[in-house]
């Protein structure tokens, strides 16, 4: 850490030189650009992180799904087979913000009774929310909808067509999240409804033009990633801004990539950091890692002798479990704290610990394997080579799979087996919006 003081103290170097003096005399540091992918998911579509440049290219490496093309995408088969190769770029419910709040126009004692049964539906408790519903009037809208979700979530197989005809109902009568609701049904092709995406695409913007901002939202997402029909970074910006302009925390953030890549919209870096900010405030997790992570490029810089506002965004975004914050925040108390005296190697180290054990994010374990291996606590060959294991969960990190083959023969293979159950139980949390935009090809 000493060398790197000197370094950010010093005479003002270009980002490149900044990078390579702190990669030279700092194996910390070393170790964090060889193992993690810093930013993986901020960086590969997020301009101006001009001191993180090589890392920021070797996220771009590191993203190995193929890119989609306007060519890929002439027939509603070719969405449905690029679907089964990623099905990440598929819409889902979660992505239609249907809350008990969709409830609040409506009178007493309906209003109640919905928000009770839409909570008992949430809780996986969908008997209850169907018995709640027993006594509510049959061809209200928002009653069929609810009623619909929780006979499909029956375990009865033959309740599910009987949940479909029932979201048609509400549908029918022009509710507008029954119809978003729907449509995902219909693009995603679920058993007891036809999979027939064209009639998904039209119930969508229906519901978008009928004002639903969630559906606008997720329309834009449809021309980003090529399940509306095409490949339309100029429409998803029509739709996004639709949604923004309602404040929709993640229609701003898409947005704001659009803005800062200058895809199917003239670029605008003024623009795209308002509606960072905009969406960062509505506590969008990407938005806040985004911010962070900008203060923190100028303060390792030393452009900037306070590290505060960036912390604020990063502690926010790291509040809210995204890796690529805990990750940064990490790096300050163990390597840029250093230059005002602050530095904390324990404290970096235990929110690497803290990234594992919320996240499973291989970007945060590798790191933090490294950390525990070169004999920061007390050494637990089990422990650092769980670590490794979730670091390699992809298979592709080199050293962390040459490092578990070196450790392995300090253990037992019943002790390896029960490390690859215990981590392969841990479920992976990762940035549920970015990922979606790294099957856009450039334009």
């Amino acid at each position: 850490m000493a060398g790197q003081s000197h370094i950010l103290q010093g005479e003002r170097k270009s980002a490149f030189r900044l990078f390579l003096d702190l990669y030279a005399v700092n194996a910390t540091f070393r170790g964090f650009c060889e193992f993690a992918v810093i930013g993986a998911v901020v960086l590969l579509f997020i301009h101006g992180l001009q001191s993180f440049t090589v890392i920021g290219q070797a996220a771009r490496t590191a993203v190995t799904s193929p890119k989609l093309t306007e060519q890929d995408i002439k027939t509603p088969n070719d969405i449905a087979r690029l679907a089964r190769r990623d099905s990440s770029m598929m819409p889902q419910l979660g992505d239609l913000g249907f809350d008990e709040q969709y409830f609040a126009g409506d009178p007493e004692p309906q209003k109640s009774l919905l928000t009770e049964a839409w909570r008992a539906y949430r809780s996986k408790n969908s008997p209850k929310a169907l018995e709640l519903l027993g006594a509510a009037g049959s061809d209200d809208p928002h009653v069929l909808l609810v009623r619909g979700l929780a006979l499909m979530a029956q375990p009865d197989g033959a309740t599910l067509r009987s949940g479909v005809l029932s979201v048609e109902q509400a549908a029918g009568k022009g509710d507008v999240k029954s119809m978003a609701v729907l449509a995902v049904l219909h693009i995603i092709g679920v058993p007891g409804i036809q999979h027939d995406i064209e009639k998904g695409q039209k119930l969508i913007l229906g519901a978008a033009a009928k004002g639903d901002v969630d559906a606008a939202r997720v329309a834009g997402q449809g021309y980003l990633s090529g399940w509306m029909g095409s490949i339309d970074p100029a429409r998803a910006a029509k739709y996004f801004r639709a949604a923004a302009d309602r404040d929709d925390a993640k229609a701003a953030f898409f947005l704001a990539v659009l803005y800062a890549t200058g895809r199917g919209i003239a670029k605008d870096d003024l623009e795209a950091d308002r509606l960072m900010a905009k969406a960062a405030a509505r506590g969008h997790r990407e938005a806040l890692t985004h911010l962070g992570v900008r203060r923190m490029q100028a303060y390792a810089q030393g452009i900037s002798d306070d590290p505060s506002d960036a912390l604020k965004w990063l502690e926010r975004a790291a509040e809210l479990n995204e890796p690529t914050a805990m990750l940064t925040l990490s790096m300050y108390y163990t390597e840029f704290a250093a230059r005002s005296g602050q530095g904390d190697l324990a404290k970096g180290v235990g929110i690497l610990k803290q990234c594992v054990d919320r996240t499973a994010s291989p970007i945060c374990a590798m790191p933090y394997a490294t950390f525990l291996d070169n004999g920061f606590g007390q050494r637990d060959v089990k422990q650092i080579y769980a670590m490794y294991r979730i670091a390699n969960r992809d298979g592709a990190n080199e050293k962390a799979r040459n490092r578990m083959a070196e450790l392995s023969k300090e253990l037992t293979s019943q002790a390896q087996i029960r490390i690859l159950l215990e981590t392969n139980a841990r479920p992976m949390q990762s940035s549920s919006d970015m990922p979606r935009f790294r099957e856009i090809s450039p334009r």
